[in-house]
């Protein structure tokens, strides 16, 4: 039996050393394998973008012609009736200037938005509706705002009628400019105090007088004993109180807070005035006891002298 030869250790190190040449080929054919087929599919990628957006602006491309084709260059859509509905003064002509729509356009060239957008800029609409009615009508609906009150400018106590700086306000608050002078404008109240002079049509005075001015006209609206009594004027100068005047001229002090109690001691008073008979002067509501009223002086009448009888005259007879 023959003797086992000793296996000799494989010297690591002399090996790497005769494959590390080899292995380095190897890593670095993998790395540029694996580039390429980055490469590729990045390449790939593109081109089915490109393709994609080629077809997509083609379908835009497409859709946008078919679209002037069958639309906006056909005549079967040619406006052919305007109709506008005016809840107000406004003219038909006024609104369709403003709102740039004519008979003989396309139905599909105006915008309806911006249409829309430019008729409510005007501060006497309040609210507008713009429709298309296919195939050659558009429907436009106008609502202006319903005044309540003139605004005076500052320093004048005469009617605002002819004044430039003069201005409409309706129950919300929103300040308008006159325009036409309506009949129905001219048994308005005037409300005092509030500047004019920068004050855009459209734009809201928001003052503490303003809106107690604004609440005590709706709240006179809705009172069922207060029916009669009519404002001439509001006064808001002195800016802690109202000075309002009624058609006979007499003034009555309100408070800025608490109207519907004051409103209770107005109709109080009134219904006193008519019993008596007397008529108010001034009155200062804002009191809750000891009110403070003055009423019109009646001059007494100076007792009348009975006349005198005429002196008989004898006649003379002239003797023949």
């Amino acid at each position: 039996m023959t003797p086992r030869q000793p296996v000799r250790p494989v010297n690591r190190r002399r090996t790497t050393k005769r494959t590390g040449g080899e292995v380095l080929l190897q890593v670095r054919a993998r790395r540029d394998k694996v580039r390429q087929q980055r490469q590729n599919r990045l390449f790939n990628i593109g081109c089915r973008f490109v393709l994609l957006v080629t077809i997509i602006g083609v379908l835009v491309w497409g859709g946008h012609v078919g679209m002037r084709k069958l639309f906006h260059e056909n005549k079967d859509f040619t406006i052919r009736e305007v109709v506008v509905k005016i809840d107000g003064s406004m003219s038909k002509e006024q609104v369709l200037d403003v709102a740039e729509i004519r008979e003989g356009m396309n139905i599909f060239e105006p915008n309806l938005g911006e249409v829309r957008k430019r008729l409510e800029d005007l501060g006497r609409v309040q609210n507008a509706a713009v429709e298309r009615h296919l195939p050659g009508k558009i429907h436009i609906h106008i609502t202006e705002r319903v005044p309540v009150a003139w605004l005076a400018p500052m320093g004048e106590n005469s009617d605002p009628f002819t004044s430039p700086d003069s201005m409409l306000v309706d129950a919300r608050g929103i300040a308008v400019k006159p325009g036409e002078l309506q009949p129905e404008y001219l048994h308005l109240p005037i409300i005092y105090g509030i500047d004019t002079a920068y004050l855009m049509s459209g734009e809201a005075v928001g003052s503490p007088g303003m809106r107690a001015a604004l609440d005590l006209l709706r709240l006179l609206e809705m009172h069922p004993t207060l029916t009669r009594f009519r404002i001439q004027s509001i006064d808001l100068r002195k800016g802690y109180c109202m000075v309002v005047s009624d058609a006979r001229h007499a003034r009555f002090t309100f408070g800025l807070d608490n109207l519907e109690v004051q409103l209770e001691r107005l109709g109080a008073l009134l219904l006193h005035s008519e019993t008596t008979q007397r008529e108010i002067e001034t009155a200062n509501l804002m009191l809750a006891r000891n009110l403070p009223v003055k009423f019109v002086e009646v001059p007494v009448a100076e007792p009348v002298e009975p006349p005198k009888p005429a002196a008989t005259t004898r006649s003379k007879t002239t003797r023949r």
